[in-house]
């Protein structure tokens, strides 16, 4: 089987984007099948040379829309991009011998350009995947969902003109949790797929910056609000404060200060900074250092927001198939995966207090979370694994 892969976030090591895209590479060539990766001419050399891609695309318009100064400068650019971004995807398919066209990353520019290339340019035998990981859109008050803004009504006049392509058989919509599938599927009109997040196990380093007599707690990947990091320090420093315990190191991957969507900044305390129990983890993992981190981590806090009631997250994959269990806010696509396929403690989103009992209770019931999180470890590792992905998609197809 030969897979195109189009990803036009493909710019960097910031975000989930090199992992997945080389997971998926390494993954489909295990299993016998041949991977072509193309990108964005804007590219840095270490990320080229990691995926082996070509860089066709004119730019990351992906990574441009959230620099361009006006919504004029946003318009003009993305035309450009449509434009170009068409010429060489045509070229590359037309010349190309794919079997499946795969497209991680979907935005409004992505939509209009395979709506058009479906529509008018590309053979129709020509099969394509396009996997919707983040939309414009959220749950309502009333149990169903609502666009988001200018830009949702946008991006779903545009999906919906796909769905009627998709019902010809040879297009797949797909996103990697059930809830933001049937969210799309709800204002779309279109039959979306679930079709799971790969990740692969990792081989951890040698070397070990904390004793592996101390209980790690981490958090990894970079602090934002939607991730409720602001809640998740709070909580940290209020446990510490309540307890003598010295055997154990909240490790967080903080890498600079943020604010609030009511503009208020959100630091770390010079006293829980000076806590010998708190590591600050302020710098990008260099290469194997993120699988020494969870080679070592008893517990993984992961109290994300409301902005994950429909999208999902890679690093609760990546703790639950390690077998380190977590602590999720309800609400959450990780409330979700962590009850089935990991051993997950639960609290209120946005709440310090109930964040705070949940780690004490992690804590104080270790060892059972640790035997449950392992023996789901092997179910969670085969569930998101490159060869489900492909096998439920070749069901699809």
């Amino acid at each position: 089987m030969n897979w195109l892969i189009i990803e036009d976030a493909l710019k960097d090591k910031f975000g989930h984007w090199l992992e997945f895209v080389t997971t998926f590479r390494d993954g489909l060539t295990e299993l016998g099948d041949k991977v072509t990766i193309l990108g964005p001419a804007d590219a840095t050399a270490d990320t080229i040379k990691a995926t082996e891609m070509k860089t066709v695309l004119p730019f990351s318009s992906w990574r441009k829309e959230s620099t361009a100064q006006s919504a004029w400068k946003r318009a003009k650019s993305s035309a450009g991009w449509v434009i170009r971004s068409i010429r060489s995807i045509r070229e590359e398919v037309k010349q190309g011998d794919a079997d499946v066209v795969f497209v991680p990353t979907v935005g409004i520019p992505h939509l209009v350009v395979w709506y058009l290339l479906i529509k008018f340019l590309l053979p129709q035998q020509t099969r394509i995947l396009l996997y919707f990981m983040a939309s414009p859109v959220k749950p309502n008050s009333i149990g169903g969902y609502e666009m988001i803004g200018i830009s949702g009504r946008i991006f779903f006049f545009l999906l919906k003109r796909l769905a009627g392509e998709s019902r010809a058989g040879n297009l797949i919509l797909a996103t990697e949790a059930h809830p933001l599938s049937d969210a799309l599927a709800a204002l779309s009109g279109a039959a979306f797929h679930t079709l799971p997040q790969p990740v692969n196990r990792m081989f951890p380093p040698e070397a070990s910056t904390v004793s592996p007599s101390s209980i790690v707690v981490g958090s990894y990947g970079p602090a934002r609000h939607e991730k409720g990091a602001d809640i998740l320090i709070a909580a940290i420093e209020q446990y510490l404060a309540s307890t003598s315990r010295d055997d154990i190191v909240f490790a967080v991957q903080w890498l600079q200060d943020f604010q609030t969507p009511e503009g208020e900044w959100v630091r770390i305390s010079e006293a829980l900074k000076q806590d010998r129990r708190f590591f600050q983890i302020d710098h990008l993992f260099a290469p194997g250092e993120y699988a020494g981190w969870l080679a070592k981590s008893s517990l993984a806090l992961l109290p994300y927001g409301k902005e994950y009631a429909l999208r999902g997250s890679r690093v609760i994959i990546e703790a639950m198939i390690h077998g380190i269990p977590i602590v999720v806010a309800k609400g959450t696509t990780l409330e979700n995966h962590g009850l089935e396929f990991g051993a997950a403690v639960c609290c209120s989103q946005n709440s310090v207090d109930d964040l705070t009992k949940a780690i004490q209770s992690s804590i104080d019931d270790l060892t059972k979370l640790q035997e449950a999180a392992g023996r789901r470890a092997i179910t969670a590792t085969e569930y998101f694994s490159v060869r489900n992905f492909r096998n439920l998609l070749i069901e699809a197809f």
